[in-house]
């Protein structure tokens, strides 16, 4: 359910830039995602915290989803110019929400903490043990996050939700196969 909202989402954001930008590897990056995880955990972290706006989440996970094709093209070293104005359009797009201004900042700077890390995690000098949790923190403990904040959650719920995004987060990073499936089934199920 929340895989097809999303994209759709990103479809019609790539109907919507120039010419140039839909030849660039960055909006390939952006459409070979499979599954939407990001942007679908920031849609379930959203219903999680009893969130009803949904044209404003649907525009939230979209600048998840282009964050994190930003992040991968910094990772690979792969148009970095693209990336880089996707990155400021995403920005745009998160100060911009329709929501309480309060859920707007503290969802900033979650993510921009996150961006700030996933850079980090690109230094030779990191211990791959901080490389690791950092990676992971953008891969699925950031979207999460995001969607509870801009439904208005506490930090309890924020905290609820950590250990299993972050160790599922690991996993995915080191390259195993995770039942998606029932990583958002535990994740359903998680109270605070």
């Amino acid at each position: 359910m929340y895989q097809q909202q999303v994209e759709t989402a990103v479809t019609r954001y790539c109907e919507t830039v120039t010419p140039l930008a839909k030849q660039s590897e960055y909006l390939k990056m952006l459409k070979d995602n499979p599954g939407r995880m990001q942007g679908s955990l920031v849609l379930l972290g959203y219903k999680m915290c009893s969130g009803k706006d949904e044209k404003m989440i649907i525009r939230a996970a979209l600048a998840i989803e282009l964050f994190h094709a930003y992040v991968r093209c910094l990772e690979q070293g792969i148009d970095t110019t693209q990336a880089l104005r996707a990155q400021h359009e995403a920005t745009i797009i998160m100060a911009t929400l329709e929501t309480d201004p309060e859920y707007r900042i503290k969802a900033l700077g979650i993510t921009n903490r996150t961006l700030m890390l996933a850079n980090l995690a690109q230094l030779d000098s990191v211990s791959e043990e901080d490389r690791l949790h950092w990676q992971a923190t953008e891969l699925t403990l950031n979207p999460i996050h995001v969607g509870q904040v801009l439904a208005g959650s506490d930090c309890d719920a924020n905290n609820a939700v950590t250990p299993l995004a972050t160790e599922t987060g690991k996993l995915l990073v080191q390259g195993k196969t995770i039942d998606m499936q029932h990583f958002f089934e535990e994740l359903s199920k998680v109270t605070w």
